[in-house]
């Protein structure tokens, strides 16, 4: 509704954008937006863009090679968690005004005009603090677009400890891995 904020849940999940302008852009005062399972990847501006007053929570996301941000919250309330951005152009998560970003249990690395793979930098977060459980390791994906983790990858069986992981295939490590293919 124009002007007034959306209500009722709002689940984007299972799902693959690429080449967009904007990824996935949650409109302003939409609240209780759930992203889980999806790869954002080539976006010409953001991979995901959270709009004044909306409230998004994002889980097992995988946002790369867009060329802006991989997340910007233009005064929205973000959650992050077990996901992974890397190789966004402008960083890796952003928030500008009120709102904010909350990040935790995610691989933020290589983001930015340096893309520095092995350090937090400037570019990884923005206005954002990284989580106390945040990675920023070279992510090794399988060959294809798919953006899916190889084997051996840091991103195996880093997510959060208290997640279920009975959706992780065959040998898993007793936890959740970051990213869109995780449980």
């Amino acid at each position: 509704r124009p002007g007034g904020p959306t209500t009722g849940a709002i689940d984007i999940s299972n799902l693959r954008v690429e080449l967009a302008t904007v990824g996935i852009r949650v409109a302003a005062n939409t609240e209780d937006v759930t992203i889980r399972h999806v790869v954002v990847c080539g976006a010409e501006q953001s991979g995901v863009l959270a709009e004044s007053g909306a409230e998004v929570s994002m889980e097992h996301v995988t946002v790369a090679a867009c060329g802006q941000w991989g997340v910007t919250s233009a005064g929205a309330a973000v959650s992050v968690k077990n996901s992974i951005l890397t190789g966004n152009q402008a960083g890796g998560l952003f928030s500008q005004g009120n709102g904010g970003v909350v990040s935790d249990y995610n691989n933020v690395s290589g983001n930015g005009p340096d893309l520095d793979f092995n350090n937090f930098s400037d570019h990884d977060y923005d206005n954002v603090a990284p989580g106390a459980h945040d990675l920023s390791q070279v992510v090794m994906f399988e060959e294809g677009p798919a953006y899916i983790e190889k084997a051996g990858s840091v991103t195996i069986d880093k997510g959060d400890p208290a997640d279920d992981f009975s959706q992780e295939p065959g040998r898993h490590g007793g936890r959740v891995n970051l990213g869109a293919y995780g449980n």
